[in-house]
């Protein structure tokens, strides 16, 4: 009966490290990207971001430039002067490369004066809080405001009214490109995926579930200490705290694949690769934070659970119980290290598989070479432990 309760316990704790595991992404969705006020707070300091301001200065300046066709009114106002000076045509179609290169650099220096200016700040986050609706809307299934999410799962939003004050910043250093500037409502890509498409439904569930998940990690959680036998509980809340750290490496690894994976997919003609990365490191950044405060909680629940069982052992030696294992053979000729190894061995294999958690959990973005060799880096230090304690063992 003790060792079904045993079984049943670990069986409850693994359940629940992972139900952990789907939790923290799940309230990270619910918390902050699914909740507008909280997805803006987050995407509000990349207004001041040089790789975010230099792709949008970049986009405005392209979709400025192609409204207006620099190129063709610069060959259409030459082409006319040649005609009451023909000798001068030559001089003349030299001309247009140049004037569109100078049209170029002003209309790019007044959109990165826009761009830089405070008031692109509240530009910024109105058009955030109204493409995050668009993006509630479009997992909902009922699309409005001002982005959109088109069939290669590129979410755009919308620059119209940035462009605008492009436009203003123009007219007010009199410049006459300004007064030929259209109304433009160019879109800017955030991010592109084709799995956007067919994540809707799978977000909405853990949007939903979230709450729910919550507590079956709860409960999960008391289950697995209440069915332990009572000598055996502190075992099983060292379990739970090792199963929740793991769950937490193994969700950093999953996290950073994520990440690679969507700055390989966008197409840096959408959005530059400096800006993608600003965008979805921003993004991720309190994912990452609740990933490391439950990895720090439950080392803190392993190591409290291992030293309090520690503590009871050494206690009950001390009371006249007798220690258990026994000298290996030849143990007096062996180093006070290696007794130390032999006797500890579990707890050196432990500290080996923790050390590895903490790498993979603290590095800023762990990349598939990072988890690779981190694993391989902690299989080759348990194979060493293991294979220093046999040949001390055969002494």
């Amino acid at each position: 009966m003790p060792r079904q309760r045993w079984v049943t316990s670990v069986v409850l704790a693994v359940l629940a490290a992972g139900l952990v595991f789907a939790t923290v992404p799940a309230l990270y969705l619910r918390t902050q990207v699914l909740a507008t006020d909280r997805y803006v707070e987050t995407i509000a300091p990349l207004a001041a971001d040089p790789a975010i301001q230099a792709a949008v200065t970049e986009h405005l300046t392209e979709r400025i430039v192609a409204s207006i066709d620099v190129e063709g009114r610069a060959r259409h106002a030459l082409t006319e002067l040649t005609r009451s000076a023909p000798l001068a045509e030559p001089l003349i179609a030299d001309l247009v490369p140049v004037i569109v290169e100078q049209t170029h650099a002003r209309i790019e220096a007044a959109a990165s004066r826009v761009v830089t200016a405070p008031q692109f700040q509240i530009l910024w986050v109105e058009a955030n809080r109204e493409a995050h609706q668009r993006l509630l809307g479009l997992v909902t299934g009922e699309p409005t405001g001002v982005a959109s999410l088109d069939e290669n799962g590129a979410v755009t939003l919308s620059t119209g009214e940035i462009i605008a004050q492009v436009k203003e910043r123009l007219i007010g250093e009199d410049a006459t490109i300004g007064t030929r500037i259209p109304e433009i409502d160019a879109e800017l890509t955030l991010f592109q995926s084709p799995e956007l498409v067919r994540a809707g439904q799978a977000i909405n569930v853990l949007d939903r579930g979230a709450v729910i998940l919550t507590w079956l990690a709860a409960l999960g959680a008391v289950a697995a200490i209440a069915v332990a036998p009572a000598g055996l509980r502190l075992r099983v809340i060292g379990v739970l705290g090792f199963g929740v750290a793991l769950a937490m490496a193994v969700l950093a690894v999953t996290v950073g694949l994520g990440r690679e994976y969507y700055l390989n997919a966008i197409p840096p003609d959408r959005i530059s690769p400096a800006a993608a990365q600003s965008l979805i490191d921003y993004l991720l950044a309190p994912l990452q934070v609740s990933m490391r405060i439950v990895f720090v909680v439950a080392l803190l629940t392993m190591l409290v659970a291992f030293l309090l069982r520690r503590s009871s052992v050494v206690l009950g030696q001390r009371r006249g119980n007798p220690p258990v294992g026994g000298h290996t053979r030849g143990d007096r000729d062996l180093q006070p290290w290696q007794h130390r190894l032999w006797w500890n061995k579990r707890a050196a294999q432990a500290a080996v598989v923790v050390v590895a958690m903490v790498v993979l959990v603290l590095w800023q973005q762990p990349t598939a070479s990072v988890a690779l060799w981190t694993t391989v880096g902690a299989g080759l230090a348990l194979v060493a432990v293991e294979l220093l304690s046999r040949s001390m063992t055969a002494q």
